[in-house]
C-alpha cells in the first residue's frame, strides 16, 4: 500500500548516512576531494580532446571538461538514422528525441558519452567509426525515418 512505502521510505531515506557525510567532511578537509575533481577534469578534457581530433569544431559542442559531447548532423542525416546507423555498426548513441522536452524542437544532433567506455583505445575507435559516418552518406533505407 501506499501508507506501507512512505513509511519505508521514511524510516531508511530521512537523512544523509553520517558515515558519508564523515567521509565527504574529511575528504574536504584533507584536500582529497579536490584532487578527486581534479582528476576527473583531466580525465574528462583528454577525451574531449580526443573527440576534438575527430570532429569540426562547427559540428561538435562541449564543455571542454565535460563527458558528454553533442554532434550536429548535416541535413542528410536524421538523428534516429544516424543513430541506427552507428548502433549496426557497433556504436551506441542517443538521439535528440530522448532529450527533447518538445520533439518538435530537436536540434537534429547526438549526444555521444565520452566517459562511458572505459578503455579509452575502444573509446576512439567509436568515435572513428562516427566520424566516418558522418561523411557517409545515408543508405536509401534510411531516408524514409
Amino acid at each position: 500500500s501506499a501508507k506501507a512505502i512512505r513509511s519505508a521510505v521514511s524510516l531508511t531515506c530521512w537523512m544523509t548516512a553520517p558515515l558519508l557525510v564523515g567521509v565527504v567532511a574529511r575528504w574536504l578537509r584533507d584536500g582529497t576531494a579536490d584532487r578527486l575533481i581534479d582528476r576527473q577534469r583531466a580525465h574528462a578534457a583528454g577525451r574531449q580532446a580526443i573527440a576534438a581530433s575527430l570532429f569540426a569544431e562547427d559540428n561538435a559542442r562541449a564543455d571542454p571538461h565535460g563527458l558528454h559531447l553533442w554532434l550536429t548532423l548535416p541535413p542528410r542525416w536524421s538523428a534516429e538514422a544516424f543513430r541506427l546507423e552507428a548502433a549496426r555498426r557497433g556504436v551506441l548513441i542517443a538521439d535528440d528525441a530522448a532529450f527533447a522536452v518538445d520533439p518538435g524542437m530537436c536540434p537534429n544532433a547526438v549526444r555521444l558519452s565520452l566517459g562511458h567506455e572505459p578503455q579509452e583505445h575502444r573509446l576512439r575507435r567509436g568515435l572513428e567509426t562516427l566520424s566516418t559516418l558522418l561523411r557517409d552518406q545515408p543508405a536509401a533505407s534510411a531516408l524514409v525515418l
